[in-house]
């Protein structure tokens, strides 16, 4: 123990922390020779680093209800610091996705109608015969560990059970078990969409669905994770099917108009309610159109990109009201930008706390107290200092120096070069489609979206276009503590385009307000004919894009120091003082969003729906 005591005296007397001592000494066989330069050529820092889409830390990479940004109360969320926080929406595989949060939040009702599902399905068809029958008692089929982890309720890591539709008092027992995932799925998007800080990707699903099933006794390890979840999803959720005609666009164009008004998704045993009705199912289709088009989405067909045009709730002198951005083919871009902003936020980390380490050591040396010195400088002082004293030392800080300063300088260069593509994509659109709004949000239970009709000729009284060969509908998800037959979780019906409201900024909501357009490449003749007040809406909205795309471009350098939030927080970086570090900054023209009711902020161009 003495000598151990002794290894770290002297690396701290080298400037390296108690901690970091002790971990290079165990990673480096405590040689202190070795342990130093493990430190001090940046192996250290490098070996903590964890790749954001690496799948072998599913707790941490996974949303927990313990991370208090997902908290319900917006004021209690946590903030991200400053100008790192991207803001991702969940991807356009969320509804399918869904029920896997279920699982691997070890919900029992959740599990159970999990293997309900897959029982038929692809999943386990070759290694686990076993699986092929319907079961309710889940327990008899885990593994002893399983059966530990999973036999723990949840309620004490989410919040009340009618939050999430998941647990058994607040389903009806009457529902069959693919109906009783639906209204999990259902229920799973509208507070997922509804979430700040929420983001996924398929990598960490897949991932932790790989360790479900290996749980469950799934031993076919020749299925990768995108295997698993392709079966699962082309057994579960891939129309056309044969149940497809009692599912909402088809039932939609064969019901009468007095009928439509009254369409609610119906829970018979044999009936699957199609979730491609949810904006985000939409979208999924761009991305996985599909073997046979299907009438009622025909205009699939015809689209190029798809854009997200978000709403910030002030209307402050110099905001843009509407910020568009594009959906798909942006998100890696956008991935890599927060990647390395994270790790630039990190480095100033060491550089502060090394900053504040040679201080003090300069300051027990010399008996003077520095001040106003960056580290560069402080490094230097410090290595002439003890050029002659301490040459091994000094040729520590010399190769300590260099480290950090190619370190900078690549990350600050990586950071140009990932905004430089981020500003080529937005020009490359500009000007170069006609958008068409096919879909409105108002808040995660209230949608409305453009569809077309069928043969059947549209009630004039009901549609407002021209073109009746279009009707825009109203999606509803209930917001009621259970679901029963009387209850149900969706109502669809048919809407006046004048009863959208428009005025946003008004609506009391803890997420933003969003417009989903499409580039429309289909002949003149085919495309919509929108309400004049929508054609000004829309022009505005180009207005103000053509504004965002030259904030964009022309992105100053700025000290974060200077750039920092005025809404202090505890996890902002910039109250740890003693650094100021010339960095690109983030589209500074665009001015941050503060939501009505919520403490969160961050930058709106970095508002962004992430494609999965």
């Amino acid at each position: 123990m003495e000598d151990l005591d002794t290894k770290i005296k002297t690396l701290k007397n080298m400037g390296v922390s108690e901690s970091d001592a002790k971990d290079s000494l165990e990673r480096c066989g405590y040689d202190v020779e070795s342990a130093a330069e493990f430190i001090f050529s940046g192996q250290l820092e490098k070996s903590r680093l964890v790749p954001i889409m690496s799948s072998t830390s599913i707790a941490s990479s996974l949303p927990s209800y313990q991370d208090t940004f997902f908290l319900p109360s917006p004021r209690k969320r946590r903030r991200l610091p400053g100008r790192i926080g991207t803001v991702l929406k969940p991807s356009a595989l969320f509804p399918a996705i869904a029920p896997f949060l279920f699982v691997v939040f070890e919900i029992p009702v959740a599990l159970n109608t999990f293997v309900h599902a897959t029982c038929k399905g692809l999943l386990f068809a070759e290694d686990n015969a076993s699986f092929h029958r319907p079961f309710t008692d889940v327990s008899a089929h885990l593994s002893s560990s399983s059966l530990s982890k999973y036999n723990h309720h949840s309620n004490h890591r989410l919040a009340s059970p009618g939050w999430w539709y998941g647990e058994d008092s607040c389903i009806s027992q009457s529902l069959d078990p693919r109906s009783v995932m639906q209204v999990q799925t259902i229920r799973a998007f509208e507070f997922l969409f509804s979430s700040h800080r929420l983001y996924l990707d398929t990598v960490h699903i897949t991932a932790a669905l790989s360790q479900v099933l290996a749980g469950l006794g799934n031993t076919n390890t020749s299925m990768s994770d995108g295997d698993c979840i392709a079966a699962f999803l082309s057994s579960y959720f891939s129309p056309p099917n044969a149940e497809f005609d009692s599912t909402f666009c088809s039932t939609l164009s064969s019901l009468t108009n007095s009928e439509k008004p009254t369409y609610i998704f119906n829970f018979k045993p044999n009936s699957t309610p199609d979730l491609r009705l949810s904006i985000e199912s939409c979208l999924d289709l761009l991305l996985h159109p599909p073997s046979s088009a299907q009438k009622n989405w025909s205009w699939i067909k015809h689209v190029g990109k798809v854009f997200c045009c978000s709403l910030p709730g002030n209307n402050a002198s110099g905001t843009p009201r509407f910020l568009l951005t594009p959906k798909i083919d942006l998100s890696k871009c956008i991935i890599e930008n927060r990647d390395e902003m994270l790790r630039r936020y990190q480095l100033e980390t060491v550089y502060r706390k090394t900053l504040l380490e040679w201080e003090d050591l300069y300051k027990r040396l010399t008996g003077v107290t520095l001040t106003d010195k960056d580290i560069g400088e402080l490094l230097t002082d410090g290595q002439q200092f003890l050029e002659k004293r301490n040459p091994a030392l000094s040729s520590h800080l010399q190769l300590l120096k260099e480290t950090l300063q190619t370190k900078i300088s690549t990350l600050i260069s990586n950071t140009n070069a990932t905004q430089h593509k981020l500003s080529t994509l937005y020009r490359g659109m500009q000007n170069k489609c006609t958008r068409r709004l096919l879909a409105v949000i108002i808040e995660p239970s209230i949608i409305y979206i453009c569809l077309k009709n069928s043969a059947v000729q549209s009630n004039r009284n009901v549609s407002p276009s021209a073109n009746h060969n279009e009707q825009w509908y109203l999606v509803r998800f209930t917001t009621s503590a259970t679901i029963s037959q009387d209850s149900p979780p969706c109502i669809v019906e048919p809407v006046t385009f004048e009863e959208v409201d428009l005025e946003f900024e008004k609506h009391i909501s803890y997420h933003n307000r969003l417009l989903i357009y499409v580039d429309d490449d289909c002949e003149a003749s085919t495309r919509t004919v929108i309400p004049t007040s929508v054609k000004n809406f829309i022009a505005e909205d180009n207005e103000y894009f053509d504004d965002e795309l030259a904030g964009i471009i022309h992105s100053p350098t700025v000290s974060t120091r200077s750039s920092r939030s005025s809404d202090v927080s505890e996890y902002d970086l910039e109250d740890q003082g003693g650094l100021q570090l010339t960095v690109p900054h983030i589209n500074t023209d665009v001015q941050c969003h503060r939501s009505r009711n919520s403490a969160c902020e961050f930058p709106e161009s970095m508002h962004v729906e992430h494609s999965g």
